[in-house]
């Protein structure tokens, strides 16, 4: 496969919301939300780096003429079960699970609000 043929990005970045080593933690509901997204093999995550922000929505990054598949999403599909794409290798700093995914930000957000308190 051609990286012409690849819609996914090669490798999770440093702020992404599927990696167990990001810099980035969501609200627990949101990681829910996306942790699930994940779970269904027909839906797609646009990697924040390749896509726009939706002027007229509610501000979410979406699929533009060059956006990619978020690595970090897509690992965590395959993780879950999904068919990997031919040449897709998972990340291996990508959740396992999507229970996973939502107990790391969940901890994080806990954590950081029992610091604001004390």
């Amino acid at each position: 496969m051609s990286d012409d043929d690849r819609f996914w990005m090669k490798k999770i970045c440093g702020l992404c919301p599927y990696s167990r080593t990001n810099t980035l933690f969501l609200h627990p509901e949101r990681a829910e939300e996306f942790a699930y997204q994940a779970q269904n093999p027909y839906n797609d995550f646009v990697c924040h780096k390749t896509g726009v922000v939706d002027e007229e929505g509610e501000g979410d990054i979406v699929r533009a003429e060059h956006s990619f598949t978020c690595c970090g999403f897509l690992s965590l599909q395959v993780n879950e079960g999904a068919r990997c794409p031919e040449g897709f290798t998972p990340d291996p700093n990508a959740f396992d699970c999507a229970d996973d995914m939502i107990m790391a930000h969940t901890d994080h957000w806990e954590d950081k609000q029992r610091r604001r308190r004390s």
